[in-house]
């Protein structure tokens, strides 16, 4: 006697932990210093959220959330992939700044400061959340509550 096979996957409750972690903890990187600049008359720390932070903040509170519907309901694939892509864009949003920064070092005088560091590693592990998410689907009927 065969069962029927279902009829979708939905992702696994036990997967939701990181996305939901990695997502707060991008979120918090991305108010933090991003950058110190000297400058004539003062210097000052410019944050996350006077340049691209304000979009991390969003893409790590996405990425919270969906990590949250993950844990609570049998969340489609679909919410699976728009936090896969949503990760990716964080992480190269965080990159470009990087690179973008590394590149203005030698015509102003520049540090990198601690925020960009936790958006990186924060964004990397959206990233891998994302992609054992959808590595670890389960049938609708294997799903845990």
């Amino acid at each position: 006697m065969t069962s029927a096979a279902p009829t979708h996957r939905v992702a696994d409750p036990a997967t939701s932990g990181l996305p939901i972690g990695a997502g707060l903890v991008l979120m918090l990187g991305s108010i933090l210093p991003w950058f110190h600049v000297l400058a004539i008359g003062g210097d000052g720390d410019i944050s996350g959220l006077q340049t691209d932070g304000s979009t991390t903040i969003v893409l790590g509170l996405l990425s919270a959330v969906l990590g949250v519907i993950v844990k609570v309901a049998k969340a489609r694939i679909w919410v699976v992939i728009v936090g896969t892509v949503s990760s990716v864009l964080a992480l190269a949003i965080v990159i470009s700044k990087l690179v973008d920064l590394f590149g203005l070092e030698d015509e102003i005088d520049l540090g990198i400061e601690y925020g960009i560091w936790v958006a990186l590693v924060a964004a990397a592990l959206c990233v891998f959340a994302a992609a054992r998410c959808l590595r670890r689907l389960v049938p609708v009927d294997e799903a845990h509550d």
